[in-house]
C-alpha cells in the first residue's frame, strides 16, 4: 500500500487526471471513484462499471501483491475501459509476477491493441507503466444473444430435451439458438424453435469431442456460446446470473452441482502449466489462478471471436484433456478463465465421486485473512524482541525469506 502519497511523483502522468477514471484501492489521491477489487470474488466487479472509464489506476498497491490472482485483476481492469483508454499499472517484480509476463499478457491478447505510452521508475523501486488500450469488437461485450450448443451421441435425448425446454422457459426464444452436434431428437419436432443439427463427416467410432465443440463455435450465429456435454440441465438462475455477472467476458464457466446438490468443481486447474497428467485443484474463493488453470470441459462458455473459433484442437478425443489444451492456448493469447458464480447448472446421471481425484486447494491468505493478520502481529512482535546480531543472521536464511513472502507479500 502507498503509505505516503506525497512521496510519489505523479507529474509525468498528470495529463490523465482530467479523464474519467477509476482507482483500484481504497485511497484515491486524485478525483475519481475508488473501488476495492480485493473484496470481490474472482475479482469480478458489477457490470455497471464495465466499459465506463477512460483510465483505470492500478497504482495504490503493487499489482503482483494480488498473488496468482493478479492476472484476473488485469483482465477485470481492462473490462472497465470503454472502447479505448489507459491502464496505469504499478509493478515490482517478484516470484508472483514480472513485468515481462504482464506485457506478454497484454500484447498477445488478440482482442486488444496495446501500446506503451509511458514508463517511469519510482523512488521506491516500483515501476509505473501507462498502457494505451484499444478494445476490438467492443459491441460483442454487451450483446445478450445466446447459442446453446450440445455435443451428443444420441443416448441422452431426455437430458437434451430438458435443457432446451428449460432454456425456453427462462429466456425469450428470439434471444437464443440451439445447435446439436449429433443425431436428431424425436421429441422436439413440434416445438417452434431455432434448432440446427450438424454432424461430423467422419464415419468412424472415434469420440471426436473437440472437433464437435469447434464445429459449434464455427456454426454459432450469436456471440455468447455455451457448449454443453449431454449431461447438463441449467438451473433457474442461469440467465439471471449473467445479468449480475455481465456479458463482458471471453472465456468462463459457471457454478455446478451434482443431482444430490453437492458441489461439482468446475473452475479448476493443474498446479503446473505442463502437458502432463496431474490431479486438478480447485479453490472456492475463485481468487486463485493456478499456472495450469482451466474450466471443466463439460460446460464451457466462450465469446465467439476469431481466436476462440480456432482454439479447439480437432485432433483431441474424449479423455484427452481438450479443455486443458484450450485453456493453455488462450492463456498464451492473454485470455484467462473467469468464473460466473451467479449462474449454475446441474450435471445429470453421474455419481458424486466423479471428481474425487480433484484436490481442494486451501491457501491460508485467501481462505482465512483474519488468521494471517494475527500471524503477522505475532511475527512482528517476535522480531522486535530478537537481538540485532540474531536478526542479521536470520535475514539471509531460507526460513526468513519464506515467512516474509508468505505473510507480507514481498
Amino acid at each position: 500500500m502507498i503509505k505516503d502519497l506525497e512521496r510519489f511523483e505523479f507529474g509525468f502522468i498528470s495529463h490523465l487526471f482530467s479523464k474519467k477514471g477509476v482507482w483500484i484501492g481504497d485511497n484515491s489521491p486524485i478525483n475519481c471513484k475508488a473501488i476495492n477489487i480485493g473484496l470481490c470474488k474472482n475479482y469480478r466487479l458489477s457490470p455497471i462499471y464495465h466499459r465506463k472509464y477512460d483510465v483505470v489506476w492500478l497504482y495504490e498497491d503493487i499489482v503482483f501483491n494480488y498473488g496468482s490472482g493478479w492476472r484476473l485483476v488485469i483482465d477485470e481492469s481492462i473490462r472497465l475501459i470503454n472502447e479505448s483508454g489507459y491502464l496505469v499499472i504499478r509493478t515490482k517484480d517478484s516470484n508472483k509476477g514480472t513485468i515481462f509476463e504482464l506485457k506478454s499478457l497484454l500484447a498477445r491478447n488478440t482482442g486488444l491493441d496495446v501500446s506503451l505510452d509511458q514508463q517511469e521508475l519510482l523512488r521506491d523501486g516500483s515501476i509505473v507503466s501507462v498502457f494505451k488500450i484499444n478494445r476490438k469488437n467492443i459491441e460483442l461485450y454487451s450483446n445478450k444473444l445466446w447459442t446453446i450448443g450440445v455435443i451428443t451421441n444420441g443416448e441422452k435425448e431426455d437430458v437434451i430435451s430438458s435443457l432446451i425446454l428449460k432454456t425456453l422457459k427462462l429466456i425469450d426464444r428470439d434471444l437464443v439458438e440451439f445447435i446439436i452436434v449429433g443425431p436428431k431428437l424425436n421429441g422436439l419436432s413440434e416445438i417452434d424453435l431455432d434448432l440446427k443439427y450438424f454432424d461430423l463427416e467422419y464415419k468412424d467410432d472415434l469420440a471426436r469431442i473437440s472437433k464437435k465443440k469447434k464445429l459449434i463455435l464455427e456454426k454459432a450465429k450469436n456471440p455468447n456460446v455455451a457448449i454443453f456435454h449431454d449431461r447438463y440441465i441449467i438451473n433457474d438462475d442461469f440467465f439471471e446470473g449473467f445479468e449480475y455477472f455481465g456479458y463482458d467476458f471471453d472465456y468462463l464457466t459457471i457454478s455446478q452441482n451434482y443431482e444430490s446438490g453437492s458441489y461439482f468443481p468446475s473452475y479448476v486447474g493443474f498446479e503446473y502449466r505442463s502437458f502432463k497428467w496431474q490431479n486438478p485443484c480447485y479453490e472456492k474463493s475463485y481468487n486463485e489462478l493456478f499456472e495450469g488453470h482451466f474450466v471443466n470441459g463439460g460446460l464451457i462458455i466462450l465469446k465467439k471471436t476469431k481466436l476462440t473459433i480456432s482454439s479447439f484442437n480437432s485432433l483431441l478425443l474424449h479423455n484427452e484433456a481438450e479443455d486443458v489444451e484450450l485453456a493453455f492456448l488462450l492463456r498464451c493469447h492473454g485470455i484467462v478463465p473467469r468464473m460466473n458464480f451467479y449462474s449454475s447448472a446441474t450435471t445429470v446421471g453421474i455419481a458424486d465421486n466423479y471428481t474425487d481425484s480433484f484436490k481442494l486447494y486451501v491457501h491460508l491468505k485467501t481462505q482465512e485473512p483474519a488468521i494471517v493478520e494475527h500471524m503477522k502481529k505475532i511475527a512482528e512482535n517476535l522480531w522486535k524482541k530478537l537481538p540485532n546480531s540474531l536478526k542479521s543472521r536470520l535475514r539471509y536464511s531460507r526460513a526468513y525469506n519464506y515467512v516474509k513472502e508468505f505473510l507480507f507479500h514481498y
